[in-house]
């Protein structure tokens, strides 16, 4: 018969959160943590938050100027986010750190979230997967707007199975507010 509870999950989650970081910290240093296709989007984004703390009246707007045909630029939380985490560290480096460290937050996410659906080894096995697969690592670093999407993703999953599973849940507040949050 299998064992469904595993002794000392936290310990474990623990050293699969660890090893998610130390892979993601490797990502940072040796990739720099900037994709090729990302450039003009960080760099766009570190131009308005320079332009947001000196105080440039069209980067304090909601709306969401276009700079090409098709393309719109960041929208005001995200220039936020940028001036928020350069504010920490000084460029687009300490966006980027910032970045690595919620995405590493997501392992345990996935694991609260997994471990409801799947019991306690389920959860692990989730964490370790989303903690060592490469692709998940190689998006955890870096300053591009759609990185911070499984942040936020796994936050509104967690709200969601809070609302669904408790009545009166005060986590519907958070179900509507961080999909509109995302993508800003």
């Amino acid at each position: 018969m299998l064992r469904t509870n595993i002794k000392h999950p936290i310990v474990w989650l623990s050293l699969i959160t660890l090893l998610g970081l130390i892979l993601r910290l490797t990502a940072y240093w040796q990739g720099g943590a900037f994709a090729y296709f990302t450039f003009g989007d960080e760099i766009l984004a570190y131009d308005r938050a320079l332009d947001y703390a000196i105080g440039v009246v069209e980067v304090r707007s909601l709306r969401q100027a276009k700079f090409s045909p098709n393309s719109y630029t960041p929208g005001a939380l995200w220039t936020v986010f940028w001036l928020n985490a350069m504010r920490l560290g000084g460029g687009p480096h300490a966006v980027a750190m910032v970045m690595l460290l919620l995405n590493t937050a997501v392992i345990i996410f996935v694991y609260m979230l997994a471990s409801r659906l799947l019991g306690q080894r389920g959860g692990l096995w989730a964490a370790l997967f989303m903690a060592t697969q490469p692709w998940a690592v190689y998006y955890s670093v870096g300053a591009y707007n759609p990185e911070i999407l499984a942040f936020f993703s796994s936050l509104t999953f967690l709200a969601l199975w809070e609302t669904v599973n408790n009545d009166r849940s005060p986590h519907i507040f958070w179900v509507g507010l961080l999909p509109i949050m995302a993508p800003s």
